[in-house]
C-alpha cells in the first residue's frame, strides 16, 4: 500500500512540473517579445541625397544634424521600415514602402525657419533644404488599414549654417 501512495505522489509530481514546464514554453518564458499578428513596432531609416542616413529605433523621437550651406539642394527622404516585435523572419530586414504594400502610407512634412528665425512659408508641404536656417522634416509611417506596421512619427531637424 506504501508503494502505491509513493508512486502516485511522484506520478502527481511528475504531472505538475509538466504542466508548469509547458505552460511558461507556451507564455514565451525567457524568449524576446513577438507578435504573432500586425500591426508591429518598428524602426524607420531616413535618408538624404548626400546619403546619410538615420535611424530611429523604438526610443528616438527626434534627432538632428548640421550641413555648412553650399547651395546645393539636399533632399531627405523616407527610405525603409524593420519591424520590432514581429515574428523572426521579418526582423532581420528593411521594408521599403514603395514595394511592399503592407507597411502603409508615408506622410513627410517640412517647416522651414531662415537664418533669423522666421518661419518662411504658411504651409508644412516637404521641401528640400537650400537655404540658410532650420529645417524640421515630420515623418508619418504606417498606420492604415492593412498595414503590418503601428502608427509612427519622428522628427528630424536639419540646420543650414
Amino acid at each position: 500500500m506504501q508503494k502505491k501512495k509513493t508512486l502516485s505522489r511522484v506520478i502527481l509530481l511528475f504531472t505538475a512540473v509538466l504542466l508548469l514546464l509547458s505552460m511558461a514554453l507556451m507564455t514565451g518564458c525567457g524568449k524576446e517579445e513577438e507578435n504573432d499578428e500586425p500591426p508591429y513596432d518598428v524602426e524607420i531609416k531616413v535618408k538624404s541625397s548626400l546619403g546619410d542616413e538615420w535611424i530611429f529605433d523604438l526610443d528616438t523621437k527626434e534627432l538632428s544634424c548640421e550641413y555648412e550651406y553650399t547651395g546645393q539642394k539636399i533632399d531627405f527622404y523616407f527610405d525603409s521600415v524593420k519591424m520590432i516585435n514581429a515574428p523572426q523572419i521579418f526582423r532581420e530586414r528593411w521594408f521599403s514602402n514603395t514595394r511592399d504594400p503592407h507597411i502603409g502610407s508615408v506622410t513627410i512634412n517640412c517647416l522651414y525657419y531662415d537664418a533669423s528665425g522666421n518661419r518662411v512659408g504658411t504651409d508644412a508641404h516637404y521641401r528640400p533644404a537650400i537655404g540658410r536656417g532650420r529645417y524640421k522634416y515630420h515623418f508619418i509611417v504606417g498606420g492604415q488599414g492593412g498595414s503590418w506596421i503601428d502608427l509612427r512619427a519622428v522628427d528630424l531637424f536639419v540646420t543650414i549654417k
